[in-house]
């Protein structure tokens, strides 16, 4: 799984939550229209209709410029705007006044907060100042005008659009101006919502616009001051938060990277059958059972990957499949689909270029398939089939504490089987079903392999770590029934407790590690490298620890995500390590992308992370593959950052950040500077504290944009400080003795 599970059916869900994210339900956000009724947001999540269409018509209108942003004009959306009004009256989105092509608005159905007009970008603009547009009110525009309440997503403040308009003139255009320093919070614009706060206002929108305002960074030559004391904050860096998951030229990727554990997971994992070498590639692929690896090898994959992992000399993390279901094949190993076209009947996709007949599961009305049967694709399985798999890789490879396998994984991402794993579990997983299954399959691997360590829950990002799959594909955030039956508690804790307690019991130790997987919301997990996508990625990292940061995607809370795991580790299972084993930043073949990865190792290891794995490895020879190696290989000879992570502060870690660590091997300072600035190159000042006499040398490596690791040096220096300057978007580590 790579990004949060977007459901297929009604009402409008984005990325595992409504509209207004979770922040609210968990206890950790604001509301997002401040003095907006609480129900409001339950009400506009179901009846909640996406709307994305352009309307087309012609008008006099102003022209956007560079200091401006169209959202509507001419009568028509602009590129990147859908229109996700919901509950209106009317049934088009647009309506003539005079001879103007408008937005319309008619909310006449249902109480206060139940419908209302909504613009969505599908990206946010983080340059906004102020939002301008025209609104036409009719016969009784004060009466109108204090029936709508303004609101602008997750994390913001609504206000009522009497705020901004005062002396409405009646059947008549009224110029709106809003400044949205006030009402952003800091975050980027997104959405617009004029909800009927009371009675039924019906009023048509014109000439929608963002005025925006010169993106800003510190200017070329200023100095970033950095500061290194070689004697605080001292803890070792765990080797193993270098890992990938690389499925493809395996053991040359690893040794590449110098990466020292590989991770085989995903979505297919969870409905691996090793005695057939096979897998069900669930929604990853219209739920087709495939032969994997081209030969009928049992559990060839798993033992070509841990084969090669072993010539990279790299552990193993091996996902155990805890679904009842596993990959079955027809006859001569041929591929099999859980939505056959033939056998249910015309769907929404299908793969029609290598399998016709396997569909995705939608009928063409939109609807899910859910009579179809689990053995059309796929056979019965539980702990006991799983066993064999355990076995198996003990019997080629040895033991966990004889250098088999170390790592077994306890599926991936429960919370959304149902969406992901729906042809074999539909129903959305409980916090008790995930429990006893965690309990069983655990309990097995512990009775096989009793030197292995166990890690998990393994579950998906930000939605399902706080609601249970139950609660999600329900969708009741007000009253979520799992988690209500449960004492109110949030899902992962409340595992953690619960699994803590059954050891305790039991006496069997079920889980070595907690592992969680991330992802950033607000597009960064793609190959979008327009300016907005990079200073999200810029900043993002910051979920992963700042306690000060607020994330500015549809989460709208300080995830801090890394301390919340220790956290929690500490309140509820002492002693537990912690692993992200899936994350990205994306862009990989994009510098920017280079230098998010090259923050976030660097932030891995200064938070005291045991584990990490990336999804998945990235391809030789790309910048984000070159930013692994900075830390890893940047010489080619295998030479890494340092394992004994010491303080390095920076003063803007949105836009230069800055790592330091002690190499154990020779007592060298190395001190990675990450430049983040879109356009500027930076002086910089590296003030040493602790750290030798005061004078001595420092070798450089550097990965710029040009995507080549050089070498410079060495460079001499005195007063235990060191000035260099550091390109636009670049990764410089500093070699100091």
């Amino acid at each position: 799984m790579k990004t949060e599970w977007t459901p297929r059916w009604g009402g409008v869900m984005r990325l595992g939550v409504g509209l207004l994210g979770l922040a609210g339900f968990c206890g950790m956000g604001q509301a997002a229209t401040t003095g907006a009724e609480p129900g409001a947001v339950s009400a506009r999540q179901q009846a909640a209709t996406r709307l994305q269409r352009s309307v087309a018509a012609a008008a006099a209108t102003p022209t956007a410029t560079t200091d401006s942003q169209n959202l509507f004009v001419q009568g028509a959306l602009a590129a990147g705007v859908s229109n996700w009004s919901w509950n209106l009256c009317n049934t088009s989105l647009t309506a003539t006044v005079g001879s103007v092509v408008t937005l319309v608005a008619d909310e006449c159905r249902g109480g206060a907060w139940s419908s209302g007009a909504y613009l969505h970008l599908d990206k946010p603009v983080l340059s906004a100042s102020a939002l301008k547009f025209d609104i036409f009110l009719g016969p009784s525009p004060t009466q109108t005008m204090n029936q709508i309440y303004l609101g602008f997503g997750s994390g913001t403040t609504g206000a009522p659009l009497a705020r901004f308009l005062s002396s409405p003139k009646a059947n008549a255009w009224n110029s709106v101006s809003i400044p949205l320093a006030a009402q952003l919070n800091g975050q980027g614009f997104q959405d617009i919502w004029l909800m009927n706060s009371a009675g039924h206002p019906k009023f048509y929108l014109n000439n929608i616009l963002l005025s925006l305002t010169a993106a800003t960074s510190p200017a070329a030559g200023s100095t970033v001051a950095i500061a290194i004391d070689a004697t605080a904050d001292q803890h070792a860096i765990s080797p193993l938060i270098y890992g990938v998951a690389a499925f493809d030229n395996t053991a040359a990727v690893l040794k590449g990277l110098n990466s020292p554990i590989n991770r085989y997971g995903g979505n297919t994992s969870s409905s691996y059958n090793w005695k057939l070498n096979a897998a069900n590639h669930a929604d990853d692929w219209y739920y087709e059972s495939l032969s994997e690896s081209g030969d009928a090898t049992p559990a060839g994959l798993v033992t070509g990957l841990v084969e090669a992992n072993r010539q990279a000399q790299a552990q193993s993390m091996v996902t155990v499949p805890m679904l009842d279901w596993v990959a079955r094949l027809g006859p001569n190993r041929s591929k099999l689909a859980s939505y056959s076209v033939a056998k249910y009947g015309a769907q929404k996709a299908t793969d029609s270029q290598w399998m016709p007949d396997a569909g995705n599961g939608v009928r063409m009305d939109g609807s899910l398939i859910t009579n179809n049967d689990p053995n059309d694709a796929n056979v019965p399985a539980d702990e006991n089939f799983q066993r064999g798999l355990v076995q198996l890789l003990m019997q080629k490879f040895g033991a966990a504490d004889q250098g088999g396998v170390r790592y077994y994984l306890l599926d991936n991402e429960h919370s959304i089987w149902f969406e992901t794993h729906r042809d074999t579990h539909p129903a959305g997983a409980s916090m008790d079903e995930v429990l006893a299954r965690i309990r069983r399959y655990a309990s097995m691997i512990r009775a096989t392999d009793p030197g292995a360590q166990i890690v998990g829950p393994e579950e998906a990002g930000w939605s399902g770590y706080y609601f249970s799959g139950k609660d999600l594909q329900i969708g009741n955030w007000s009253n979520p029934p799992d988690r209500t039956a449960h004492g109110g508690m949030d899902y992962v804790p409340w595992l953690l407790h619960q699994i803590r307690q059954a050891e305790q019991s039991s006496g069997t130790r079920l889980l070595d590690v907690f592992s969680l997987h991330y992802y950033p919301q607000s597009n960064e997990y793609s190959a979008d490298v327009g300016q907005a996508t990079q200073l999200l990625r810029n900043q993002s990292t910051r979920s992963l620890w700042d306690p000060a940061y607020t994330d500015k995607s549809w989460i709208a809370s300080k995830v801090m995500l890394i301390p919340r795991m220790k956290a929690w580790v500490q309140q509820y299972a002492p002693g537990l390590k912690i692993a992200l084993t899936e994350y990205s930043w994306g862009a990989d073949q994009h510098i920017n992308g280079a230098t998010a990865q090259a923050d976030v190792l660097g932030i891995l290891g200064r938070e005291g992370v045991d584990i990490a794995t990336r999804w998945t490895a990235p391809s030789v020879g790309s910048p984000t593959y070159k930013a692994f190696q900075m830390y890893r290989n940047y010489d080619g000879q295998m030479s890494t950052f340092g394992d004994q992570s010491v303080k390095a502060s920076a003063p803007d870690p949105d836009q230069v950040s800055a790592f330091a660590a002690v190499r154990s091997l020779d007592g060298a300072l190395t001190v990675m500077v990450i430049n983040k600035d879109l356009t500027n190159a930076h002086p910089i000042s590296l003030k040493l504290s602790h750290f030798g006499n005061g004078s001595g040398s420092s070798q450089r490596w550097q990965l710029s944009a040009s995507n080549q690791i050089t070498a410079s040096g060495p460079l001499t220096y005195t007063g235990s400080q060191i000035n260099d300057k550091v390109p636009a978007q670049s990764i410089t580590l500093y070699v100091i003795r």
